[in-house]
């Protein structure tokens, strides 16, 4: 019945401990895996997304493809910068897209903080991996998110990608064993970390 967290320093954990990673990359989401969504609106108009809190290194694990703007750099995650990269249907909802407006420098608003969009991005509309990201998302510096929601230096959740030839079943096995042995949960319990692969 006890809690387990991720947090930032078990990236250099894991990263120590198995060398077959190649990166990781830390994400906070409200609007996945059970959380609801976050209210956000722009003049008079309101609605409901998902909002992560990302690395830059996350577009190097789930790129999207970027229509305006581009995505969040180191300089958005050291200065707790208020940047959004949204996607195209809350583009669309927010902004003329009809007249192609150029939203980026525009602000929306997020739990009452202004954000300035600094991109806006498409998903591919084909099957396969990636189906955390949708155009319904916002993506935000995780420092930021972390502020926002006073969550200390928690994690949600790791993207992990494995070296070109490594074993990436068993590469799951051992990150899980080593967030196991950190938080001393038994080696048996299943259900302390769950996970999927998008390589299987």
């Amino acid at each position: 019945g006890r809690k387990t967290d991720l947090r930032l320093s078990d990236i250099d954990l894991l990263e120590k401990k198995i060398p077959e990673i190649d990166y990781i990359s830390p994400q906070n989401s409200r609007g996945n895996f059970g959380s609801p969504p976050e209210q956000m609106s722009r003049n008079g108009k309101t609605a409901s997304y998902t909002l992560t809190g990302d690395y830059p290194i996350g577009n190097k694990i789930s790129e999207k493809k970027l229509i305006f703007g581009r995505f969040i750099n180191d300089a958005d995650v050291t200065s707790n910068k208020n940047v959004a990269v949204i996607g195209e249907e809350i583009y669309k909802n927010f902004f003329d897209a009809k007249k192609n407006e150029n939203p980026i420098g525009k602000s929306f608003n997020i739990k009452g903080i202004f954000f300035n969009v600094i991109g806006v991005f498409r998903v591919k509309q084909s099957g396969g991996g990636g189906g955390m990201n949708n155009d319904k998302t916002v993506f935000i510096p995780l420092s930021t998110f972390t502020k926002m929601y006073n969550d200390g230096d928690k994690v949600g959740f790791f993207a992990i990608v494995a070296k070109p030839d490594a074993d990436l079943g068993k590469v799951e096995e051992d990150a899980k064993n080593v967030l196991k042995e950190k938080n001393r949960v038994s080696p048996e319990d299943t259900n302390a970390f769950g996970s999927f692969n998008l390589g299987r």
